[in-house]
């Protein structure tokens, strides 16, 4: 499509799954303050996308709603949002700025997978539930999850190249296979006083980890280190 701009009016309320999706020209995109609700693959794939404005009252971002939109630099989610989908914001190569607002509960898997320019993403403490590699790929620099978690699931922080240091929250019970793989900056990883099991190839090329502290009093059984 060569649609590179659509004016909206106010009196839409809702936008079903994939309205827009491959639309490779368009631009930039405003979303009337009517609109509470927006379908999956709303923007799959639109390349081209520089601009997007989201209004308050949506209440979730859906799966892959923003998936692909490859020199996206910056969108602010409104405070009104609770879910993330999966895949909703995955594979935006250029995003250098997002944020998860207070009083979300849920990060579907691969929500931010993909965006190497992310160094930094605040996970607020109302998050409950995460899916897998939600941090997959990305460039964080720093990293931390509520302390509400108890599971810190698949591949989280996998291939996160840039993370040097992470604290276990206290109320981990269990690291799944590969949360750290291929943190090849990680220096330090501290468990925190509950960790009892971690998975499989949890710090597999991680050859530059130097410190490990377990605050426990039992070691989590399980991991191997390089």
């Amino acid at each position: 499509s060569s649609l590179e701009s659509i004016e909206i009016p106010p009196s839409v309320t809702a936008i079903g799954e994939s309205a827009f999706e491959e639309c490779k020209s368009l631009k930039e995109f405003t979303l009337p303050a009517t609109v509470t609700s927006v379908g999956s693959d709303m923007f799959y794939g639109c390349a081209s996308l520089e601009s997007v404005t989201l209004p308050e009252g949506l209440a979730a971002i859906p799966d892959n709603f923003l998936a692909g939109c490859v020199i996206l630099k910056e969108v602010t989610i409104p405070s009104t949002v609770r879910e993330f989908g999966e895949f909703s914001l995955s594979e935006c190569s250029a995003l250098t700025t997002t944020n998860i607002p207070e009083g979300t509960t849920k990060l579907g898997r691969f929500a931010f997978a993909k965006c190497p320019l992310l160094t930094r993403l605040d996970v607020p403490e109302t998050v409950t539930e995460m899916g897998h590699g939600v941090f997959y790929e990305t460039g964080l620099t720093e990293a931390s999850l509520p302390e509400n978690i108890t599971v810190i699931p698949d591949g989280t922080f996998q291939c996160c190249t840039d993370l040097e240091e992470f604290v276990v929250g206290p109320n981990v019970t269990e690291i799944e296979t590969q949360a750290f793989y291929w943190c090849f900056k990680l220096k330090k990883i501290v468990f925190g006083e509950k960790v009892a099991t971690l998975g499989t190839e949890l710090f597999k090329g991680d050859d530059a980890i130097a410190e490990v502290i377990c605050l426990g009093a039992e070691p989590a059984t399980g991991a191997e280190f390089p």
